[in-house]
């Protein structure tokens, strides 16, 4: 593993216009790292996956983050995370604060999430290069030129994104949610989870979403629950709950209340209507 960093005050609260408290780049980790600070810290943190990937829980549930995820935590929020051994984990972190910090990070579209996904930058590496040399030398002026350099990192950033969300089509900026829901119909996930999946704030989200689908996207995992218990219904023998258990819905009343607001019939009417006009077709034949 290789560590490039340097500090100027770790956990400091700056009243000046953007302050670095702190700066790294650890590069092919070899071992298991974790973080743990549960209360987080009084400044912001932004993390850069250049390399591999990163483990983060937020609200009790863990995502991995793989290359070229830039990672926000805001002030007081959990900072827990790590870094598996095996991937050659490499990634930036800043730590910085300052009054302007927030109107900033809205200017560049950084702040509106916790996570996005940004293409990475050899030169990314080098910014930070350049700051971690001004915290080390601490030459007069320092920490003005620290600051100028962490404004040029995010602004690229800033550009990176935006030039990658103008080629994609509405559609294209929702397909990752699609993706999700359609392949994971058993997993629990709220719009929070999905919009940060597709790097929108949740409501411009929630409106591409129903732009694009004609429905939200509760009501599009919900159809295709429906869609899955009929198939199940008239391709097994499986009962209700068993259905119901296997698509993830732990209450088979409310799979059955939904299926029959769909359908007109309960979930056992519609087998029974489906073999009965089966056998009918098998006679005539």
């Amino acid at each position: 593993m290789k560590v490039l960093q340097a500090h100027d005050k770790d956990n400091y609260l700056s009243n000046t216009f953007i302050h670095i408290n702190g700066v790294g780049y650890f590069s092919e980790i070899d071992y298991e790292t974790h973080t743990d600070r549960p209360n987080g810290w009084r400044d912001y943190q932004l993390i850069l996956i250049t390399n591999g990937v990163m483990n983060v829980i937020r609200n009790g549930k863990t995502y991995c983050y793989k290359k070229g995820s830039l990672i926000l935590f805001k002030p007081d929020e959990p900072q827990l995370y790590t870094c598996p051994k095996d991937k050659n984990s490499s990634y930036i972190w800043i730590h910085f604060t300052g009054y302007a910090v927030k109107d900033v990070l809205q200017e560049l579209s950084l702040y509106a999430l916790n996570h996005y996904t940004v293409k990475n930058d050899a030169k990314d590496v080098y910014r930070v290069e350049k700051i971690v040399k001004e915290l080390s030398l601490k030459k007069p002026n320092y920490r003005i030129r620290s600051v100028q350099f962490f404004l040029d990192f995010l602004s690229s950033i800033s550009l990176r994104l935006n030039a990658e969300n103008k080629n994609l089509t509405e559609y294209d900026k929702i397909t990752p949610a699609i993706d999700k829901i359609i392949s994971n119909t058993e997993e629990y996930f709220n719009v929070n989870d999905l919009a940060n999946l597709c790097n929108l704030s949740v409501s411009r989200f929630l409106f591409l979403f129903k732009k694009n689908m004609g429905k939200s996207p509760i009501a599009f995992k919900n159809e295709i629950l429906i869609e899955r218990t009929k198939n199940m219904l008239t391709d097994s023998d499986m009962s209700i709950t068993e259905i119901s258990l296997t698509l993830g819905e732990q209450d088979p009343l409310y799979l059955s209340k939904k299926f029959k607001k769909a359908y007109g019939l309960s979930p056992q009417n519609y087998r029974e209507r489906y073999k009965n006009t089966n056998n009918t077709k098998n006679d005539k034949v």
